[in-house]
This record gives structure tokens, sequence and C-alpha cells, in this order.
């Protein structure tokens, strides 16, 4: 609502103050707006790359949604994880973007089978080159976090314990792991 000054003789008394003017209300939210569109048109561009394979009776996807390329890993505002088990119709969805102020993006996955049944691995990184930079987590076909080995005191030994404990490989070839497409021309 605008509002414009006013002056007011009744009586003799002059009076100074405030009234609102309809006439500019239109006029005003046509350049909110304008200027709103301008914004939206300014705005970089969302793109979108996806993998996908069959674990066991589960089909695992991930559709990563990012912003222009940088140097090291693009800024994403999206990547989930969809395991949908063959015949049914509900999947179950994992978020695997990090908290505001964390930049760790899966990079790639692996469907490996244990002793009675078949897992996913995923690999994540934050672009860093440190011990802490890169760590993995391990989920069942439901979408179940089982483990992880990062920024915990005894978080690998935690892994380790698990993953043997379920019969997993002690080291898979790069073969075996699927990279998620991060960048626009991959």
């Amino acid at each position: 609502m605008n509002y414009h000054w006013i002056i007011n003789r009744f009586e003799g008394e002059v009076m100074i103050g405030l009234q609102q003017d309809y006439r500019c209300v239109s006029s005003t939210i046509f350049i909110v707006l304008l200027f709103s569109l301008a914004g939206i048109a300014g705005a970089e561009e969302l793109y979108s790359k996806s993998a996908k394979t069959v674990c066991g009776n589960t089909n695992v996807s991930v559709i990563t949604e990012c912003y222009a390329d940088s140097d090291v890993l693009p800024s994403c505002t999206k990547q989930q994880f969809e395991f949908r088990t063959i015949g049914i119709s509900n999947p179950n969805t994992i978020n695997t973007l990090g908290k505001p102020g964390d930049y760790s993006l899966a990079t790639a996955f692996a469907c490996v089978k244990g002793k009675s049944q078949y897992y996913i691995l995923i690999n994540h990184n934050n672009g860093g080159n440190c011990e802490e930079c890169e760590w993995s987590e391990l989920f069942d076909l439901n979408g179940k976090k089982l483990t992880s080995d990062r920024n915990a005191k005894d978080a690998y030994e935690r892994f380790s314990k698990i993953y043997t404990k379920l019969g997993l490989p002690k080291t898979w070839p790069r073969s075996s792991f699927i990279d998620i497409p991060l960048r626009r021309k991959y």
C-alpha cells in the first residue's frame, strides 16, 4: 500500500498526515513482479544428473541437481538415492546432501553381496584433500543406513566390525563402483 503526504485545511486548522493512495497499488504490484521476474531470469539454471543400478531385487538410483560447475565440486541443491524393490511401487528415498555449510556429495556407489544379502556402499567427498574429506556409508536395500566411517572417534573400527559381520569383501576393485555424474558435461 502506498501512502502520500497530505495537507488538510479544515475550519482554519492545518493537518498534515499520511493518506493511503489506492491508485498506486497496482503499479507497486507491477514493479514488484517485474523485479521478481528479473531475479528469476538472472538466476543460474539447475541441471540434473542421475545414475542407477540393479542390486539384488532392488533398483537403486541417485538424482543430483546442481548449479553451474565449480573448480572442485559443484554447488548442489539436491542429492537423493531411491531404493525401489522390484514389484513394489513405493520407493524409499534418502537425502545424501550434507547439512548447510557441509558441501559434501556422494561421488560413487556400489552394490555388494554379503553373506546373505546385498548392500549399497556410498562413497562421499567434500572436495578436500584430508583424511576426513572422504568417507563411506553402508545401506541395506531398504535405504536404512547401517553404518558410516565419518566423524566419530571409533567410526572406522565400528564400520569395519559391521562390514566384517555382514560378510562384505575387504577391498573392492574400482570397477565395482558406479561414478555419480556431478558435472554438467560428464
